[in-house]
């Protein structure tokens, strides 16, 4: 049975096509689209956090590192305090192959490089982490306009 989680802070902006993902105890929250509509005013690129015991929202330090987009996935990792972003959309709706990795610990974004062959540029895809090969699996998604 679903319940209304009431939290006793300043809460985020309302958004969708945002990504979200659970770690340990807290609910991180990144990017999407605001309620302005569609178009570069719209999109969001802030990131939050909520602490499912104490309700407690906390907006987290911006960084050159996270993503900006309103269409992007993120996978729990092994130790279940990161998570990885991959593509999505930037302000002009094109799609992104940007690779960003979050620490819960340190509570801060960082950009990934990895070596050898990259997915296209794409929105709107799946992804899933494979904790035991250590890889983030991509599939289908749109690679041209987007939004």
């Amino acid at each position: 049975m679903w319940e209304e989680l009431l939290t006793i802070s300043h809460r985020p902006p309302a958004r969708g096509f945002h990504a979200s993902i659970l770690l340990g105890y807290r609910i991180f929250l990144v990017g999407g689209q605001g309620s302005m509509g569609v178009g570069r005013s719209s999109v969001l690129s802030d990131s939050w956090q909520l602490d499912v015991y104490t309700g407690v929202w906390k907006q987290l330090p911006s960084s050159d590192a996270a993503p900006v987009a309103s269409h992007f996935i993120l996978g729990s990792l092994s130790d279940g305090s990161r998570a990885i972003c991959f593509g999505g959309l930037n302000k002009d709706s094109a799609p992104l192959a940007h690779l960003s990795l979050f620490d819960a610990a340190g509570g801060g974004w960082s950009t990934l490089k990895p070596v050898g062959e990259r997915p296209p540029a794409r929105c709107g895809h799946v992804a899933a982490i494979d904790t035991n090969g250590g890889r983030m699996i991509i599939s289908l998604g749109v690679g041209s306009h987007c939004g």
